[in-house]
């Protein structure tokens, strides 16, 4: 039997935001972030929170400059905030960066919230179909193969893929 494997897509490492008391119109309090790539299959699997970030005397005019690892092959990131740790729940993104940075400056939430990524209980989705890029994505037929990829360890392993095509049997055998 054949086996693929491929390098999960990388997260988003390195949350680190640095608040100011001007310059903004978030008030004082306890802000969490967490992001995600966007690359072209769609929004990848989301990096670990950051640390717990505070605003302490801005009076209602503070910000925060965020900064994170860059993902190689992402186009974009998914800024989320939330003010109680882990509780990420729509809406709580915030900014699509273009870079690995951006500057929160009490921008409203729009309805949408991260990615979730359970790591107990993992379901392999049924691919029927699978195309491979160099360095790390991977697409199906049926979406989500790119967020199913950040509940693995470090690979993805697929076994009796079929396939048609020549170029794609060559990957497989």
């Amino acid at each position: 039997m054949a086996v693929l494997t491929i390098d999960r897509a990388k997260e988003p490492k390195n949350v680190q935001g640095t608040p100011s008391t001007s310059g903004g119109e978030m008030t004082d309090g306890d802000y969490y972030y967490v992001v995600t790539p966007i690359n072209p299959f769609g929004e990848g699997m989301k990096g670990v929170e950051s640390a717990k970030i505070t605003i302490t005397g801005g009076g209602g005019s503070g910000k925060i400059s965020l900064t994170w690892d860059e993902v190689p092959g992402s186009s974009s990131y998914k800024v989320y905030r939330t003010t109680t740790q882990g509780q990420y729940v729509s809406p709580c993104y915030i900014a699509d960066p273009t870079s690995n940075s951006y500057t929160d400056t009490a921008a409203s939430p729009s309805v949408g919230a991260p990615p979730k990524f359970e790591s107990d209980n993992v379901k392999t989705p049924q691919i029927e179909e699978a195309s491979v890029l160099p360095d790390t994505f991977i697409s199906g037929r049926h979406g989500g193969i790119t967020q199913f990829l950040g509940s693995l360890s470090d690979s993805l392993h697929l076994e009796g893929v079929l396939t048609t095509s020549s170029a794609k049997s060559d990957l497989i055998n």
